[in-house]
């Protein structure tokens, strides 16, 4: 019989270890290469072989320039409107977190007169209400699409709804479209966001309280909780929905919007920005979470702000949470509401709605 010859073995794949294809050419298979001795280069390989077939198939990986991308949470939402795609990274004019209603906006209009000199710091904590000391903010119209879809989420009450209470209303962008169908309370626990919800929005009433524990004596159609529930960080601050319950009318909504939901979650970087002359920002927005058992998740953001010649970097912190679906449901439960239930809503995340 005929020898049969033994194949050579496989060359080392060293340099796809850091530049792995969706198929490496010296694979046989699209498995790891076995080839690569060190356990954690085969890691860094797997994570990026991963990462870059996954984004072949379902376009939705976000990956920073910087290194190897992490693996793709399959309920990752689609990319947000505004946003273009550069070579598997997300290029966005504002931040698609719940921080861009409320974070340093160099690139959009002026809403306080104080000069970059020591611009605030926003920290999301658990007090469960919006960040505080922003002094720029997106102009309303980046929020037209979105307030019109939640105008009509706001339609699945089985009352008409004419008055909409807002708690965590912030620079009062959703209320600036939403004003001219309902009568709008907003709320706020910061007297700065407040007061530039109050120069855009003159006719609406305007009050200072936290979410958890506001009580206004009075009942509305619907409750709109919009991204200021993800400042929600623990279970006790679901407690909110006792509030929300107690301010709506017998047959009335209550919706809550947080940026995610557990099931829903996944972290990633986004950037952008804009040039709009002698006031300009660019951002990084970095969301990663340091332990996935737990609910809460860190956003960060490094901004670079151009005045003139100058330009100088600043870096904000936001810890927020992303709660399972059941968590949110046993809440509103628990708070007295008859039905619970979750519609998409815009950009495709999950909206909590409870009805009486």
């Amino acid at each position: 019989m005929p020898a049969v010859s033994t194949p050579e073995p496989p060359a080392p794949c060293a340099e796809c270890v850091f530049r792995a294809a969706p198929k490496c050419p010296r694979r046989s298979s699209a498995r790891s290469c076995t080839e690569v001795r060190s356990r954690s280069q085969r890691r860094l390989h797997q994570i990026d072989h991963d990462a870059r077939t996954q984004d072949v198939a379902l376009k939705r990986c976000r990956r920073s320039s910087a290194g190897p991308a992490p693996p793709v949470n399959p309920g990752a939402r689609p990319h947000e409107r505004g946003a273009t795609r550069e070579r598997g990274r997300t290029t966005r004019t504002r931040p698609h977190h719940a921080a861009r209603a409320h974070c340093i906006q160099a690139s959009w209009p002026l809403v306080d007169s104080r000069s970059w000199t020591n611009p605030p710091h926003t920290p999301r904590s658990s007090t469960a209400t919006s960040p505080s000391g922003s002094i720029f903010s997106p102009p309303p119209e980046e929020y037209a699409d979105e307030a019109e879809q939640y105008r009509h989420l706001l339609g699945h009450a089985t009352r008409t709804v004419t008055t909409v209470l807002e708690l965590g209303s912030g620079g009062g962008n959703n209320a600036n479209h939403l004003k001219a169908h309902f009568d709008l309370v907003l709320v706020d626990a910061s007297e700065a966001m407040l007061e530039t919800s109050r120069r855009i929005n003159p006719e609406c009433t305007h009050l200072a309280g936290d979410m958890r524990t506001v009580r206004l004596g009075r009942r509305f159609d619907a409750v709109f909780v919009h991204d200021a529930a993800s400042y929600l960080t623990t279970l006790d601050d679901l407690h909110a929905a006792r509030t929300a319950y107690d301010h709506v009318l017998p047959g009335g909504l209550a919706l809550f919007a947080p940026d995610f939901v557990r099931e829903t979650f996944t972290t990633g970087t986004h950037h952008g920005g804009r040039d709009r002359g002698e006031r300009d920002l660019r951002y990084l927005e970095w969301t990663w979470e340091a332990d996935p058992d737990d609910p809460t998740y860190i956003v960060d953001f490094a901004y670079l702000l151009r005045e003139g010649a100058t330009v100088r970097a600043v870096h904000d912190r936001h810890v927020c949470a992303a709660f399972p679906r059941d968590d949110w449901f046993a809440a509103l439960r628990r708070a007295g509401f008859d039905e619970a239930f979750t519609l998409s809503g815009p950009d495709a995340n999950d909206v909590l709605l409870a009805r009486c």
